[in-house]
């Protein structure tokens, strides 16, 4: 548990995050106490609910209230950064909740606005591998008594990016054991007879010596690998037509409404090239043609993991969510 002087150091440093946490507190606790340690990260979000506050986001007390655990304010961090890219390119902007919609499971998760040009967007998330948080964690702080830096390198089977759970699971596995066994290893070493390098399991720790008064981790680095293509079309196109298929919910006005599809990936090989592939093809034969149920979609934004957003229009969506103006609208 986070202590009360702990906490309140937390309200004085990130006054705006905390505020929004106040309106679920189950939630609240959960958030500070994992990311109590990483004051950038917790910085990073104060800035971006700053930032929503200003731009006059609507909803955003309520919208809070509904997630319950990590993976849903994950979900929910996804939407407040696509909410800002939308404000930022002049759309009035208002979350959703499952009471604003006819049937809750349905709802959309952001209503935009563009000079009175009403647009559903519906977020979607590829979350990296919580490997690469687990050994900063463990390291930095094995580290801080050590006169080491230590830099990482991953085979290709580590550093392929994984499109599903059973193959992030596993590749979890690998590298938190190589961590405990570098761990170990390294306390029976004398400093003086520490190697250069340490091989476990396709992880590479390599060491140097720190220049600072204590060690540290330094960057970990995956190698040159083949990016695995079928996995990614099958993946990404899962959950683009999963969300396709939530329009079929809509009853009255709100079919009439363009109806959007925001993909946020957190893995920098995933690029607007890949996308472009996909959802076009060659002559016109990607997902949006081959596969009825994306009539559902009038578009598709992919935001990188630097932010750089993308909008692909659908010609094939059905004439009651098609709007001219949205290509201009939506071209970041």
């Amino acid at each position: 548990m986070i202590s009360e002087k702990s906490f309140g150091l937390m309200r004085i440093r990130y006054p705006d995050l905390v505020d929004l946490l106040d309106y679920n507190p189950i939630l609240s606790s959960i958030v500070l106490q994992k990311y109590k340690n990483k004051t950038q990260y917790l910085s990073y979000l104060n800035s971006l609910i700053s930032d929503l506050k200003r731009l006059k986001c609507q909803n955003l007390t309520k919208k809070i209230k509904e997630p319950n655990d990590l993976v849903r304010f994950y979900s929910f961090t996804a939407e407040m950064i696509t909410a800002k890219i939308l404000a930022e390119h002049g759309s009035d902007i208002k979350f959703l909740t499952s009471e604003d919609f006819e049937k809750p499971s349905s709802s959309p998760d952001i209503l935009g606005n563009f000079s009175r040009v009403p647009i559903y967007f519906e977020v979607t998330r590829f979350k990296d591998s919580d490997a690469v948080d687990y050994v900063f964690e463990e390291l930095n702080e094995f580290l801080q008594n050590k006169p080491y830096v230590v830099n990482i390198s991953l085979n290709d089977s580590l550093s392929e990016p994984s499109f599903s759970g059973s193959e992030r699971v596993k590749q979890e596995k690998i590298i938190k054991r190589a961590v405990t066994l570098f761990k170990d290893r390294l306390k029976n070493i004398e400093v003086e007879d520490s190697p250069r390098e340490i091989q476990i399991e396709g992880v590479n720790f390599i060491l140097s010596p720190s220049r600072k008064a204590h060690g540290y981790l330094g960057i970990i680095e995956p190698s040159v690998t083949i990016f695995p293509e079928k996995k990614f079309e099958k993946y990404v196109s899962d959950r683009l037509l999963e969300k396709a298929r939530k329009r079929l919910q809509f009853k009255g006005e709100s079919r009439k409404i363009p109806y959007v599809v925001v993909f946020l990936s957190d893995d920098s090989s995933i690029d607007d090239i890949d996308f472009e592939d996909l959802l076009n093809g060659k002559d016109m034969r990607g997902l949006f043609s081959s596969s009825p149920v994306m009539k559902n979609v009038s578009g598709v934004i992919l935001i990188t993991k630097v932010n750089d957003s993308f909008f692909y229009p659908n010609p094939f969506c059905y004439n009651e969510i098609k709007n001219s103006e949205i290509s201009t609208i939506l071209n970041f």
